[in-house]
């Protein structure tokens, strides 16, 4: 009995055109195609520009990554210097309120020093005789010259001189160079400092004078 369920393969091995037509279908491929762009000097120029702009680039960053790394030396160096300064002002501050404290205390030393000076040359110094000094003024007192005031004042200080200030009224003109005469003859002792007269309504001359003790 005969199988009609398969075909008949013919007997010298060559195979049908319909039974195997599948084989003669043109395949697919559905990997991306590769397309090989053509190679120009445009190309070549455009590397060559995206190669110059990168090591441009490159050096660029190499410059700031230096100023960066300068600039932050120069802060390190500057907050050094501010910080030694600071110190170097504290220091002076405090040697100048320790050298105004010195200062202070010797002025306060020499200001003792010195009422203790003038103390002891006014214990020391000559006294004033006021006796012999008056007499020599009263011997010029007399009729025409009337002296009617002495006021002593012992000396203030080691340099200023013993005085007496002196009032008299005088009848005129000759009364008072014969009282300035007077005082010439005791200027050994009497030096009149100054001296100066005023006209009354009874038209007598008064005289005021200051007399120093040497």
């Amino acid at each position: 009995m005969r199988d009609v369920s398969r075909p008949a393969i013919p007997s010298d091995g060559a195979t049908a055109p319909q039974e195997f037509g599948w084989r003669s279908t043109p395949k697919i491929n559905f990997a991306p195609e590769r397309r090989s762009i053509p190679f120009s000097p445009v190309i070549a120029l455009l590397a060559v520009v995206l190669l110059i702009g990168a090591l441009g680039a490159l050096t660029v960053y190499g410059w700031l990554q230096d100023a960066e790394a300068e600039s932050l030396a120069a802060s390190g160096r500057l907050e050094a210097v501010q910080r030694a300064l600071a110190q170097e002002r504290a220091a002076t501050d405090d040697a100048a309120v320790k050298t105004g404290a010195i200062d202070e205390e010797i002025k306060q030393v020499e200001w003792q020093s010195a009422g203790v000076i003038e103390v002891y040359n006014r214990l020391t110094q000559k006294r004033p005789n006021w006796t012999v000094a008056a007499q020599a003024l009263l011997r010029a007192d007399g009729e025409a010259f009337r002296i009617y005031s002495l006021e002593a004042n012992p000396p203030s200080a080691v340099d200023v001189p013993a005085q007496i200030n002196l009032s008299a009224t005088a009848a005129g003109t000759d009364t008072i160079g014969a009282f300035l005469d007077h005082m010439a003859g005791v200027d050994d002792f009497l030096e009149l400092a100054s001296w100066n007269t005023a006209l009354t309504s009874s038209n007598r001359t008064v005289l005021e004078a200051v007399v120093n003790l040497k």
